[in-house]
């Protein structure tokens, strides 16, 4: 209140138990208040406001690699960064300590302004934008992600996969391993098979809950809800989606129709298959596995190694969905199944 107490002596009587103190209050200057409460000295402010809103990050999502800019906006001047999702955020410390090879900043000198980030020397990987402003606030990730692919497309968790051009379009040559919706959010892991049927928000299995030996060859198994693209989550890398039916016929007419895209697009050998097909050649580079699938009612797991499943992004009403068998037909069946997805880049 613009003064303190200054104690000169004290001292105690034995025979009354008082205490006595000497103090004296001494003023701070440049506070001398008047009845008002205001500050009467000309050099002095009580107006003063400490700043602790905190900026907002965004950046514009797309897959690029690590000799490419990534393009951030901030809602105030001070310093952007892209930070890989692998770093836990909690306060700018954990940017700024984070290995230098998963974060990169850029001065913002313009708010709300397109400013580019330089992705040199960044690992691939999945990267969200932060912001922090002249006051030090720290703001949240970025709704959107960049995705940096120097090496091949990568999914949120980190996961590298080939890909091939056929035709005009641009696939995965590999199933779809993600165990997380883009915008980071958990897809459902269900291991108990008798669970399986009762889920209608996204899920996934590996077959036979085996990932040591079927993970990485075929992938996951999701069902549908979880492939949904008009869910606004999407299971696919930014820049890519799961295909329609339509797209899927565009693959198969573009190498011959159903009786000659099945062997264009077959694995050849026995590694993922139970037999060799005659024919068989795998020329588009497709490289399509017998990859099986699960049961909609039972969650139980069939015909690996016999039938390659694919989910489309088509559906029928709010039950039935449409999926690629051995990519030689079509058919409706419930969403509950758990089928392969390949990814097809925008």
């Amino acid at each position: 209140v613009g003064y303190y107490g200054e104690s000169q002596f004290f001292s105690i009587d034995e025979q009354t138990n008082n205490l006595s103190l000497g103090i004296s209050l001494i003023q701070v200057p440049g506070t001398d208040t008047d009845n008002d409460g205001e500050d009467s000295d000309t050099g002095g402010s009580t107006d003063n406001v400490l700043d602790t809103t905190a900026p907002t990050a965004s950046v514009i999502a797309a897959t690029i690699t690590s000799s490419e800019n990534a393009t951030l906006q901030s809602t105030e001047i001070g310093t952007a960064y892209l930070v890989n999702t692998t770093v836990s955020v909690s306060n700018l410390a954990s940017i700024t300590e984070a290995e230098d090879n998963i974060s990169n900043s850029v001065t913002i000198s313009l708010a709300n302004t397109d400013t580019d980030l330089q992705a040199t020397g960044l690992v691939d990987g999945t990267y969200k934008g932060y912001a922090v402003d002249a006051a030090g606030n720290l703001s949240g990730a970025s709704a959107d992600n960049v995705t940096i692919a120097s090496s091949g497309l990568i999914d949120i968790d980190g996961n590298v996969y080939s890909t091939v051009v056929i035709g005009t379009q641009h696939w995965m040559a590999e199933n779809l391993k993600v165990t997380k919706y883009r915008n980071g959010d958990d897809i459902t892991h269900i291991t108990t098979n008798s669970l399986w049927s009762s889920n209608t928000s996204g899920a996934y299995g590996v077959y036979d809950n085996d990932d040591t030996t079927n993970l990485d060859s075929y992938g996951r198994l999701y069902n549908w809800y979880a492939v949904d693209n008009s869910s606004g989550r999407y299971i696919c890398p930014e820049g890519w989606h799961v295909p329609t039916k339509n797209e899927y016929n565009d693959l198969i007419n573009d190498l011959g129709g159903f009786s000659n895209a099945f062997l264009k697009m077959r694995e050849t050998g026995t590694e993922h298959w139970t037999s060799e097909l005659a024919g068989t050649s795998n020329s588009s580079g497709f490289t399509l596995l017998g990859n099986g699938f699960r049961i909609y009612n039972s969650g139980n797991f069939m015909n690996i190694k016999r039938y390659s499943y694919m989910w489309t992004a088509t559906h029928s009403g709010s039950n039935s969905a449409y999926y690629l068998s051995n990519a030689s037909s079509f058919s409706l069946v419930s969403k509950k199944y758990g089928f392969g997805v390949r990814c097809l880049e925008d």
